[in-house]
């Protein structure tokens, strides 16, 4: 071998040390960095940035030297991972931009598109993050990772597109049981499920998850929403069973204090109205001018009123909500609630006070604030009952009664009740407005009722003689009566009596007086009452 070939083996040999050493050191680095734990945000630290700082200089360094390789791709797509984890999501979406044209690897290419999406998403740019995600599954269906499956099923539940995002994110459980992502799915997916209201199917996902390794962020957040969950499901015991366990956690605060209203939620289900009291209390104290506190106080709310009948302290509590917290999606019902609780209180007030003439309306508007205001059933279907009972010739009387059936039927779904309620409207009240509106809820429920006869109508009259019912313009006299003048007082008929001396027969007028007016019209009958509005 020339001496020359030996310097260019070694000059040949050198570059390619130099160039691997160089990426391998850089991708090091990365892997390095990866490792090291985050803040609980998942934010890196300094120490962590400035390691993939040295990383993105290595490859920087690499490119410029190098700018033929076929290793600029990798370079450039390290760059770019770099530069997301650091925070700088535009300018890794502008680096990575460049292996469209640079790049002729499809693994390179697919791994750059989901870290674009990763920044876009980031930036919270949904929208542009999901083509590129759905271009890596369109691609190859086979070979989605379950990072890009997991990042497109959650950027879907992002936009609304609930049923796509489930299909995706079910996939990836299938697909992978033991990655990661699978847990971060199965929690996506079941709290998407609760969302909808599917408790069932969520309660079911979370069965997935009982067993499975969890670190403690993915175990508290678990827990919360299982306990959530069985609390809107209703199934209080199971709600407070999985809070007792979550206590012995160390939660973040503002998770604490969501948790911690759920909870006392469930112990109020269960009517332990003591402990849901004192951790309503406990959130309020610790939470000052918080969301959390104005929703502690409008909860509080509601147990005075609902459980205790403590209207005053109610009142007292929707009262502190918008202070506590005004922009609280419970300030403008809390408004609304204790303007109605005033009313009511008054209402009561009268009603204690008031003679029996005043008592019905009072009754009935007090019926009507439990059903329209507080959607408080049965003590709306107690209201209008009393309305019937000690009121029963009352124009609310159908009005009431009706009230009861539509709630049966419309509030509580009972169609038997309601059935049975519709009748007794059609029935007792049979000429009312109420009663045809009963009739036509019947016939919807398949239940048809007989029309009631026709309202007996008041006898006719026979026409009086032609006599007794011309009038002349001599203040409304008869002409018998304006005949009656040369005789002193007798008619003409009676004057010509006199040549026989027998009284003449004359046609017996029927009693007709309160059948005609002035005008000789029939007058027209009342309404009957309650008739005029729909409840």
């Amino acid at each position: 071998m020339t001496v020359l070939a030996v310097l260019l083996l070694a000059w040949l040999g050198g570059w390619g040390c130099a160039y691997f050493n160089t990426f391998y050191n850089a991708k090091r680095i990365y892997a390095e960095a990866q490792e090291t734990p985050r803040a609980r945000d998942g934010t890196a630290s300094s120490s962590t940035k400035d390691k993939y700082d040295k990383a993105i200089e290595k490859c920087e360094a690499l490119i410029a030297s190098y700018p033929d390789s076929k290793h600029v791709d990798d370079a450039i797509l390290l760059i770019g991972k770099c530069l997301y984890e650091t925070g700088d999501y535009s300018g890794a979406i502008g680096r990575l931009s460049e292996l469209d044209t640079l790049s002729s690897d499809p693994t390179v290419k697919s791994e750059g598109r989901l870290y674009t999406a990763k920044s876009y998403l980031a930036k919270d740019e949904t929208d542009q993050a999901i083509p590129f995600l759905q271009q890596i599954v369109d691609e190859d269906p086979e070979k989605a990772s379950d990072e890009t499956l997991f990042f497109l099923g959650t950027a879907l539940v992002r936009l609304g597109n609930e049923e796509q995002a489930v299909k995706y994110l079910e996939q990836l459980a299938v697909k992978y049981p033991r990655s990661d992502f699978r847990v971060k799915a199965d929690l996506e997916v079941a709290e998407l499920y609760a969302e909808r209201g599917e408790y069932d199917k969520s309660l079911a996902v979370y069965g997935r998850l009982k067993n499975a390794i969890l670190g403690e962020p993915e175990k508290i957040r678990y827990l919360s929403n299982l306990g959530k969950v069985y609390t809107d499901k209703g199934d209080y015991a199971e709600a407070v069973a999985v809070f007792r366990e979550l206590d012995s956690y160390t939660v973040d605060p503002v998770e604490k204090a969501a948790y911690l209203l759920v909870k006392a939620r469930s112990y109020a289900g269960l009517d332990s109205l003591s402990v849901a009291i004192d951790t309503y209390k406990t959130v309020a104290a610790s939470y000052p001018r918080s969301m959390f506190s104005a929703e502690a106080c409008y909860r509080l709310g509601g147990i005075y009123q609902d459980k205790l009948d403590s209207l005053q302290v109610a009142q007292q509590e929707f009262d502190k909500v918008a202070g506590e917290y005004a922009g609280s999606p419970y300030a403008s019902d809390a408004i609304s609630k204790s303007s109605a609780l005033s009313k009511l209180l008054r209402l009561r007030a009268s009603l204690e006070s008031g003679g029996q003439e005043d008592q019905a309306p009072v009754q009935f508007d007090l019926a009507e604030i439990e059903l329209l205001q507080f959607k408080n059933y049965e003590k709306a279907l107690a209201g209008y009952r009393k309305v019937i009972e000690d009121f029963p010739d009352s124009d609310l009387a159908p009005r009431a009664a009706y009230a009861i059936a539509y709630i049966y039927d419309t509030a509580l779904g009972d169609s038997t009740k309601a059935v049975a309620a519709y009748e007794f409207v059609s029935t007792r009240y049979p000429y009312t407005q109420q009663a045809e509106f009963a009739r036509e809820a019947l016939s919807r429920l398949g239940h048809s009722i007989p029309e009631p006869p026709p309202r007996a109508e008041e006898p006719k009259t026979a026409a009086p003689p032609k006599a007794a019912s011309d009038t002349t313009s001599t203040g409304g006299q008869s002409k018998t009566e304006s005949d009656t003048t040369s005789t002193g007082g007798q008619s003409k008929a009676e004057s010509d009596t006199t040549s026989t001396d027998e009284k003449p027969k004359t046609q017996e007028q029927p009693k007709a007086e309160s059948d005609t007016t002035s005008t000789g019209e029939k007058p027209k009958t009342q309404d009957p009452p309650g008739t005029e509005t729909h409840p």
